[in-house]
């Protein structure tokens, strides 16, 4: 006689961490009929894993905040053909980096390796921000590189510091609204932000000019979160930006 084909599915869910990284798993499925006689089926699966660690390069290592445009690269990560093609994610943190730690966007995920960036001041103890690159593979599976750079702030007389300030702002806004770049929108806010805030007892000159300058900087702090919430208003509202945002 001929046997009569029979679907039957079910579904097996497995814990997050239930599956090594690398691993190899083998499922098995038997059947047995009224007769007692047995079939089995088996498949293989291969747990996916993150892409093997590459080199995660930023220079220069030394520089100033909102002077200096830092090269951020990665290079030589690699995994299964089957896995590409890679993306890459660039972010960083003020200090150390924890697992508290909420990182700052440089440049949202893109199948390029490198991207260029301005970074914040560091903090109080060495001046060091920690810069972190996501690599992942087309699956999902995502390996992190850390790479320590020291961003010192601005030093300049109290009334050419709070002019740079301006001047920079107005330049990386209309940067970050041409690109049509939220991401980027958020990092200016949080480098800006910084720098104000460390100028504070670090500009030089009279005492008539620091303080005429520190008034200054409390009222360009207004007007930059205006001109931040009207840069961000002004972006068009695709679904690209709206996922970034």
């Amino acid at each position: 006689s001929t046997a009569t084909p029979y679907s039957w599915s079910t579904y097996v869910v497995l814990d997050a961490a239930a599956l090594v990284p690398g691993g190899t798993y083998v499922f098995s499925l038997s059947g047995t009929d009224k007769f007692k006689a047995v079939g089995k089926a088996t498949i293989t699966v291969i747990a996916n894993q993150a892409p093997s660690p590459g080199v995660f390069e930023v220079t220069p290592t030394n520089g100033v905040a909102l002077e200096t445009l830092f090269t951020f690269t990665g290079s030589l990560w690699s995994d299964d053909v089957d896995d590409y093609p890679l993306s890459y994610r660039f972010m960083y943190v003020v200090g150390d980096y924890t697992s508290d730690s909420q990182p700052v966007v440089i440049r949202g995920s893109s199948m390029s390796p490198s991207t260029t960036g301005i970074l914040p001041v560091g903090n109080d103890a060495n001046r060091q921000v920690s810069t972190l690159l996501y690599v992942s593979d087309r699956l999902g599976a995502t390996a992190v590189a850390i790479s320590t750079v020291t961003v010192q702030p601005v030093q300049k007389a109290a009334a050419e510091l709070t002019a740079f300030l301006s001047t920079q702002a107005t330049n990386l806004l209309g940067d970050a609204e041409s690109n049509q770049n939220p991401e980027l929108l958020v990092s200016l806010a949080s480098t800006l932000t910084s720098v104000l805030n460390s100028a504070t007892g670090e500009e030089t000159g009279t005492q008539a000019e620091v303080e005429a300058a520190t008034e200054a900087r409390a009222e360009l702090r207004v007007t930059l979160v205006g001109a931040l919430a009207a840069a961000a208003a002004s972006l068009e509202k695709t679904s690209e930006n709206l996922d970034s945002q």
